[in-house]
């Protein structure tokens, strides 16, 4: 895995900025079973930097920063139903309100990971930014009217390196040391949604994301089954064929 390649380097770890991320896609799921924007956008990174606190520990003063968006507005966390499955995840609004729950994800968990490595007295600090609608491949499972003010409004969409700004002002400005917890757009501090920097809320959703990643099947797992399951069918059907012949003789 990554982490294990890491590891190897055998060097710390000073800044962590998790970018990767998909947005308002048709609902799927992700190998380990997740709806795939809240696996994919907040429980990847949430997975990746637990697993590289270690390193992150050997580096301070070390940063996290989290990549929320302004689209977070659009939906909290559906606590009772984090998939959305049949009921809430359906047509355009609910891509994009499982969009936003990853988003408001994002944000809650720069909040729980910042108080968590203060109250141990670590010098690690995470923050949330939103870094603009830029131009990238990120809307590409947009079509139809979204799709053409996707294509209508890029003249007006950041390039990568303003994209990119408030990220890297986040992650390297001398005055944002030992600043954590916080949510910024444009270099400068944002306040979010209330329910997207809840204490209560942010500690709730790292156990949460805990146990899901605890209790998930590997997705080498599921492959196996899937494997396992083809195999039995295959032999079913030549069982099914064998037994045919039998009676035709």
């Amino acid at each position: 895995t990554f982490v294990e390649r890491f590891n190897e380097l055998n060097i710390p770890l000073h800044i962590l900025i998790n970018n990767a991320g998909i947005m308002a896609v048709p609902y799927r799921e992700t190998a380990n079973g997740f709806e795939s924007q809240f696996g994919t956008n907040h429980l990847g990174h949430f997975h990746l930097t637990t697993l590289l606190l270690p390193k992150l520990k050997e580096g301070q003063p070390s940063r996290v920063v989290c990549l929320s968006s302004t689209a977070h507005k659009m939906d909290g966390i559906h606590w009772k139903d984090l998939k959305g499955k049949g009921t809430w995840y359906s047509g355009i609004m609910g891509r994009w309100n499982a969009y936003g729950q990853s988003k408001t994800a994002n944000l809650l968990f720069a909040v729980e990971l910042n108080r968590r490595m203060h109250n141990e007295g670590l010098k690690i600090t995470a923050n949330a930014v939103h870094p603009g609608v830029i131009k990238t491949e990120l809307a590409r499972d947009l079509s139809g009217v979204e799709g053409v003010f996707m294509t209508l409004g890029s003249p007006f969409f950041k390039t990568i390196p303003q994209g990119a700004a408030t990220s890297v002002y986040v992650a390297t400005a001398p005055e944002l040391e030992g600043i954590g917890g916080k949510y910024f757009a444009d270099c400068n501090e944002e306040v979010p949604k209330p329910y997207a920097n809840n204490p209560r809320y942010a500690t709730k959703l790292w156990e949460i994301s805990e146990e899901l990643i605890a209790n998930a099947p590997k997705a080498n797992e599921d492959e196996e089954k899937h494997h396992h399951h083809e195999e039995e069918e295959k032999e079913e059907k030549e069982e099914v064929t064998v037994d045919g012949d039998e009676e035709k003789e």
